[in-house]
């Protein structure tokens, strides 16, 4: 499991005349030997998760088709699989669908949420999710 490893940062904090707008960054390095990638936790946060934008590593590329999931504390599925399938090689951005996936909309979050990576095979595969956040006052 050598070289595995998922990192969380804040890059930004947007402020305007309310609300704070908030990035999270999540840097992902899949294991050199099974493609698994750890894990992630955001910082609490009680907001609407309003865009999420993934960058496929260039070094090493992962799976095309793995998957982001991002689970509140309840296991649900905050962006109803719109995070699935992702390309290997281009930057891709989605907002959360409706439940009848006809429109977007922000997803209130108010906890903890979990990123989770599957499906890449792709060993040391890298990439970044950013986690764009609009924080209730």
């Amino acid at each position: 499991m050598a070289g595995k490893k998922t990192e969380v940062s804040t890059i930004m904090a947007m402020v305007s005349v309310p609300p704070l707008n908030v990035c999270y960054r999540v840097d992902w390095q899949a294991d050199d030997t099974d493609g698994s990638v750890d894990t992630a936790l955001l910082p609490l946060f009680d907001g609407d998760i309003i865009l999420v934008v993934t960058k496929p590593g260039t070094v090493v590329a992962p799976s095309n088709g793995y998957n982001i999931t991002l689970f509140d504390g309840c296991d649900y599925d905050l962006m109803h699989g719109a995070l699935e399938g992702r390309s290997a090689t281009a930057i891709e951005h989605d907002r959360c669908p409706t439940d009848g996936g006809l429109e977007t909309m922000d997803r209130p979050v108010a906890g903890q949420v979990e990123v989770h990576i599957t499906d890449n095979t792709a060993n040391s595969a890298t990439g970044t999710i950013f986690i764009y956040v609009r924080q209730h006052q």
